[in-house]
């Protein structure tokens, strides 16, 4: 039973191991429909790690009850195989949950720099807006009008202005949004 739940074990550390390598590309790569099968294989974690936890718990029945027993040394010994098979386990759910952990951090660094990207790229946006405006603004509204050809497209450069200024409004928001939500995390 030992040397199947050390190769579980084994197993299950290996995995984990290449989760961390392979998450730490996932995010290098922007690949956000990977990012969330790394969800799956934390939560998948968890319950390997729940398991482990049970079979602790049985392990600490099991010594109680050789502990009960130990009137001879053959229960003694027993009594010592258990606790060190316990010791085992408990070594293996600090490490599972060392491994989920370093996942976390990964897959939340990789949030944190797609959050950072759309910030830059609003930023750009919003720049880009308001040099528009200052354009249209350089032009007083009596040379827009006397500059035109007809009232049609003095309605169009007031609509123009319009727009740029909603596109300013929006991606302001959508910055304080961003801004937000990054430093939640």
């Amino acid at each position: 039973a030992r040397k199947k739940i050390q190769g579980e074990l084994d197993a299950i550390l290996n995995e984990s191991n290449v989760l961390a390598k392979q998450v730490g590309d996932l995010f290098k790569a922007g690949k956000k429909a990977e990012a969330d099968d790394l969800k799956n294989k934390i939560e998948e974690r968890n319950n390997q790690i729940k398991q482990i936890e049970e079979e602790i718990r049985q392990y600490n029945i099991e010594v109680t009850n050789a502990g009960n027993q130990a009137k001879t040394l053959q229960n003694t010994i027993k009594t010592l195989d258990l606790t060190k098979k316990k010791l085992a386990k408990d070594i293996s759910l600090t490490e599972n949950k060392i491994q989920k952990t370093s996942l976390t951090i990964q897959e939340l660094n990789g949030q944190i720099d797609e959050t950072k990207d759309n910030i830059a790229t609003n930023k750009k946006a919003i720049i880009s807006a308001l040099k528009n405006i200052q354009s249209l603004e350089d032009n007083n509204f009596i040379t827009t009008i006397l500059s035109s050809k007809n009232i049609s497209d003095v309605w169009n450069d007031i609509d123009n202005t319009k727009q740029v200024q909603e596109v300013i409004q929006n991606k302001s928001k959508e910055l304080v949004s961003l801004k937000k939500d990054m430093e939640s995390k």
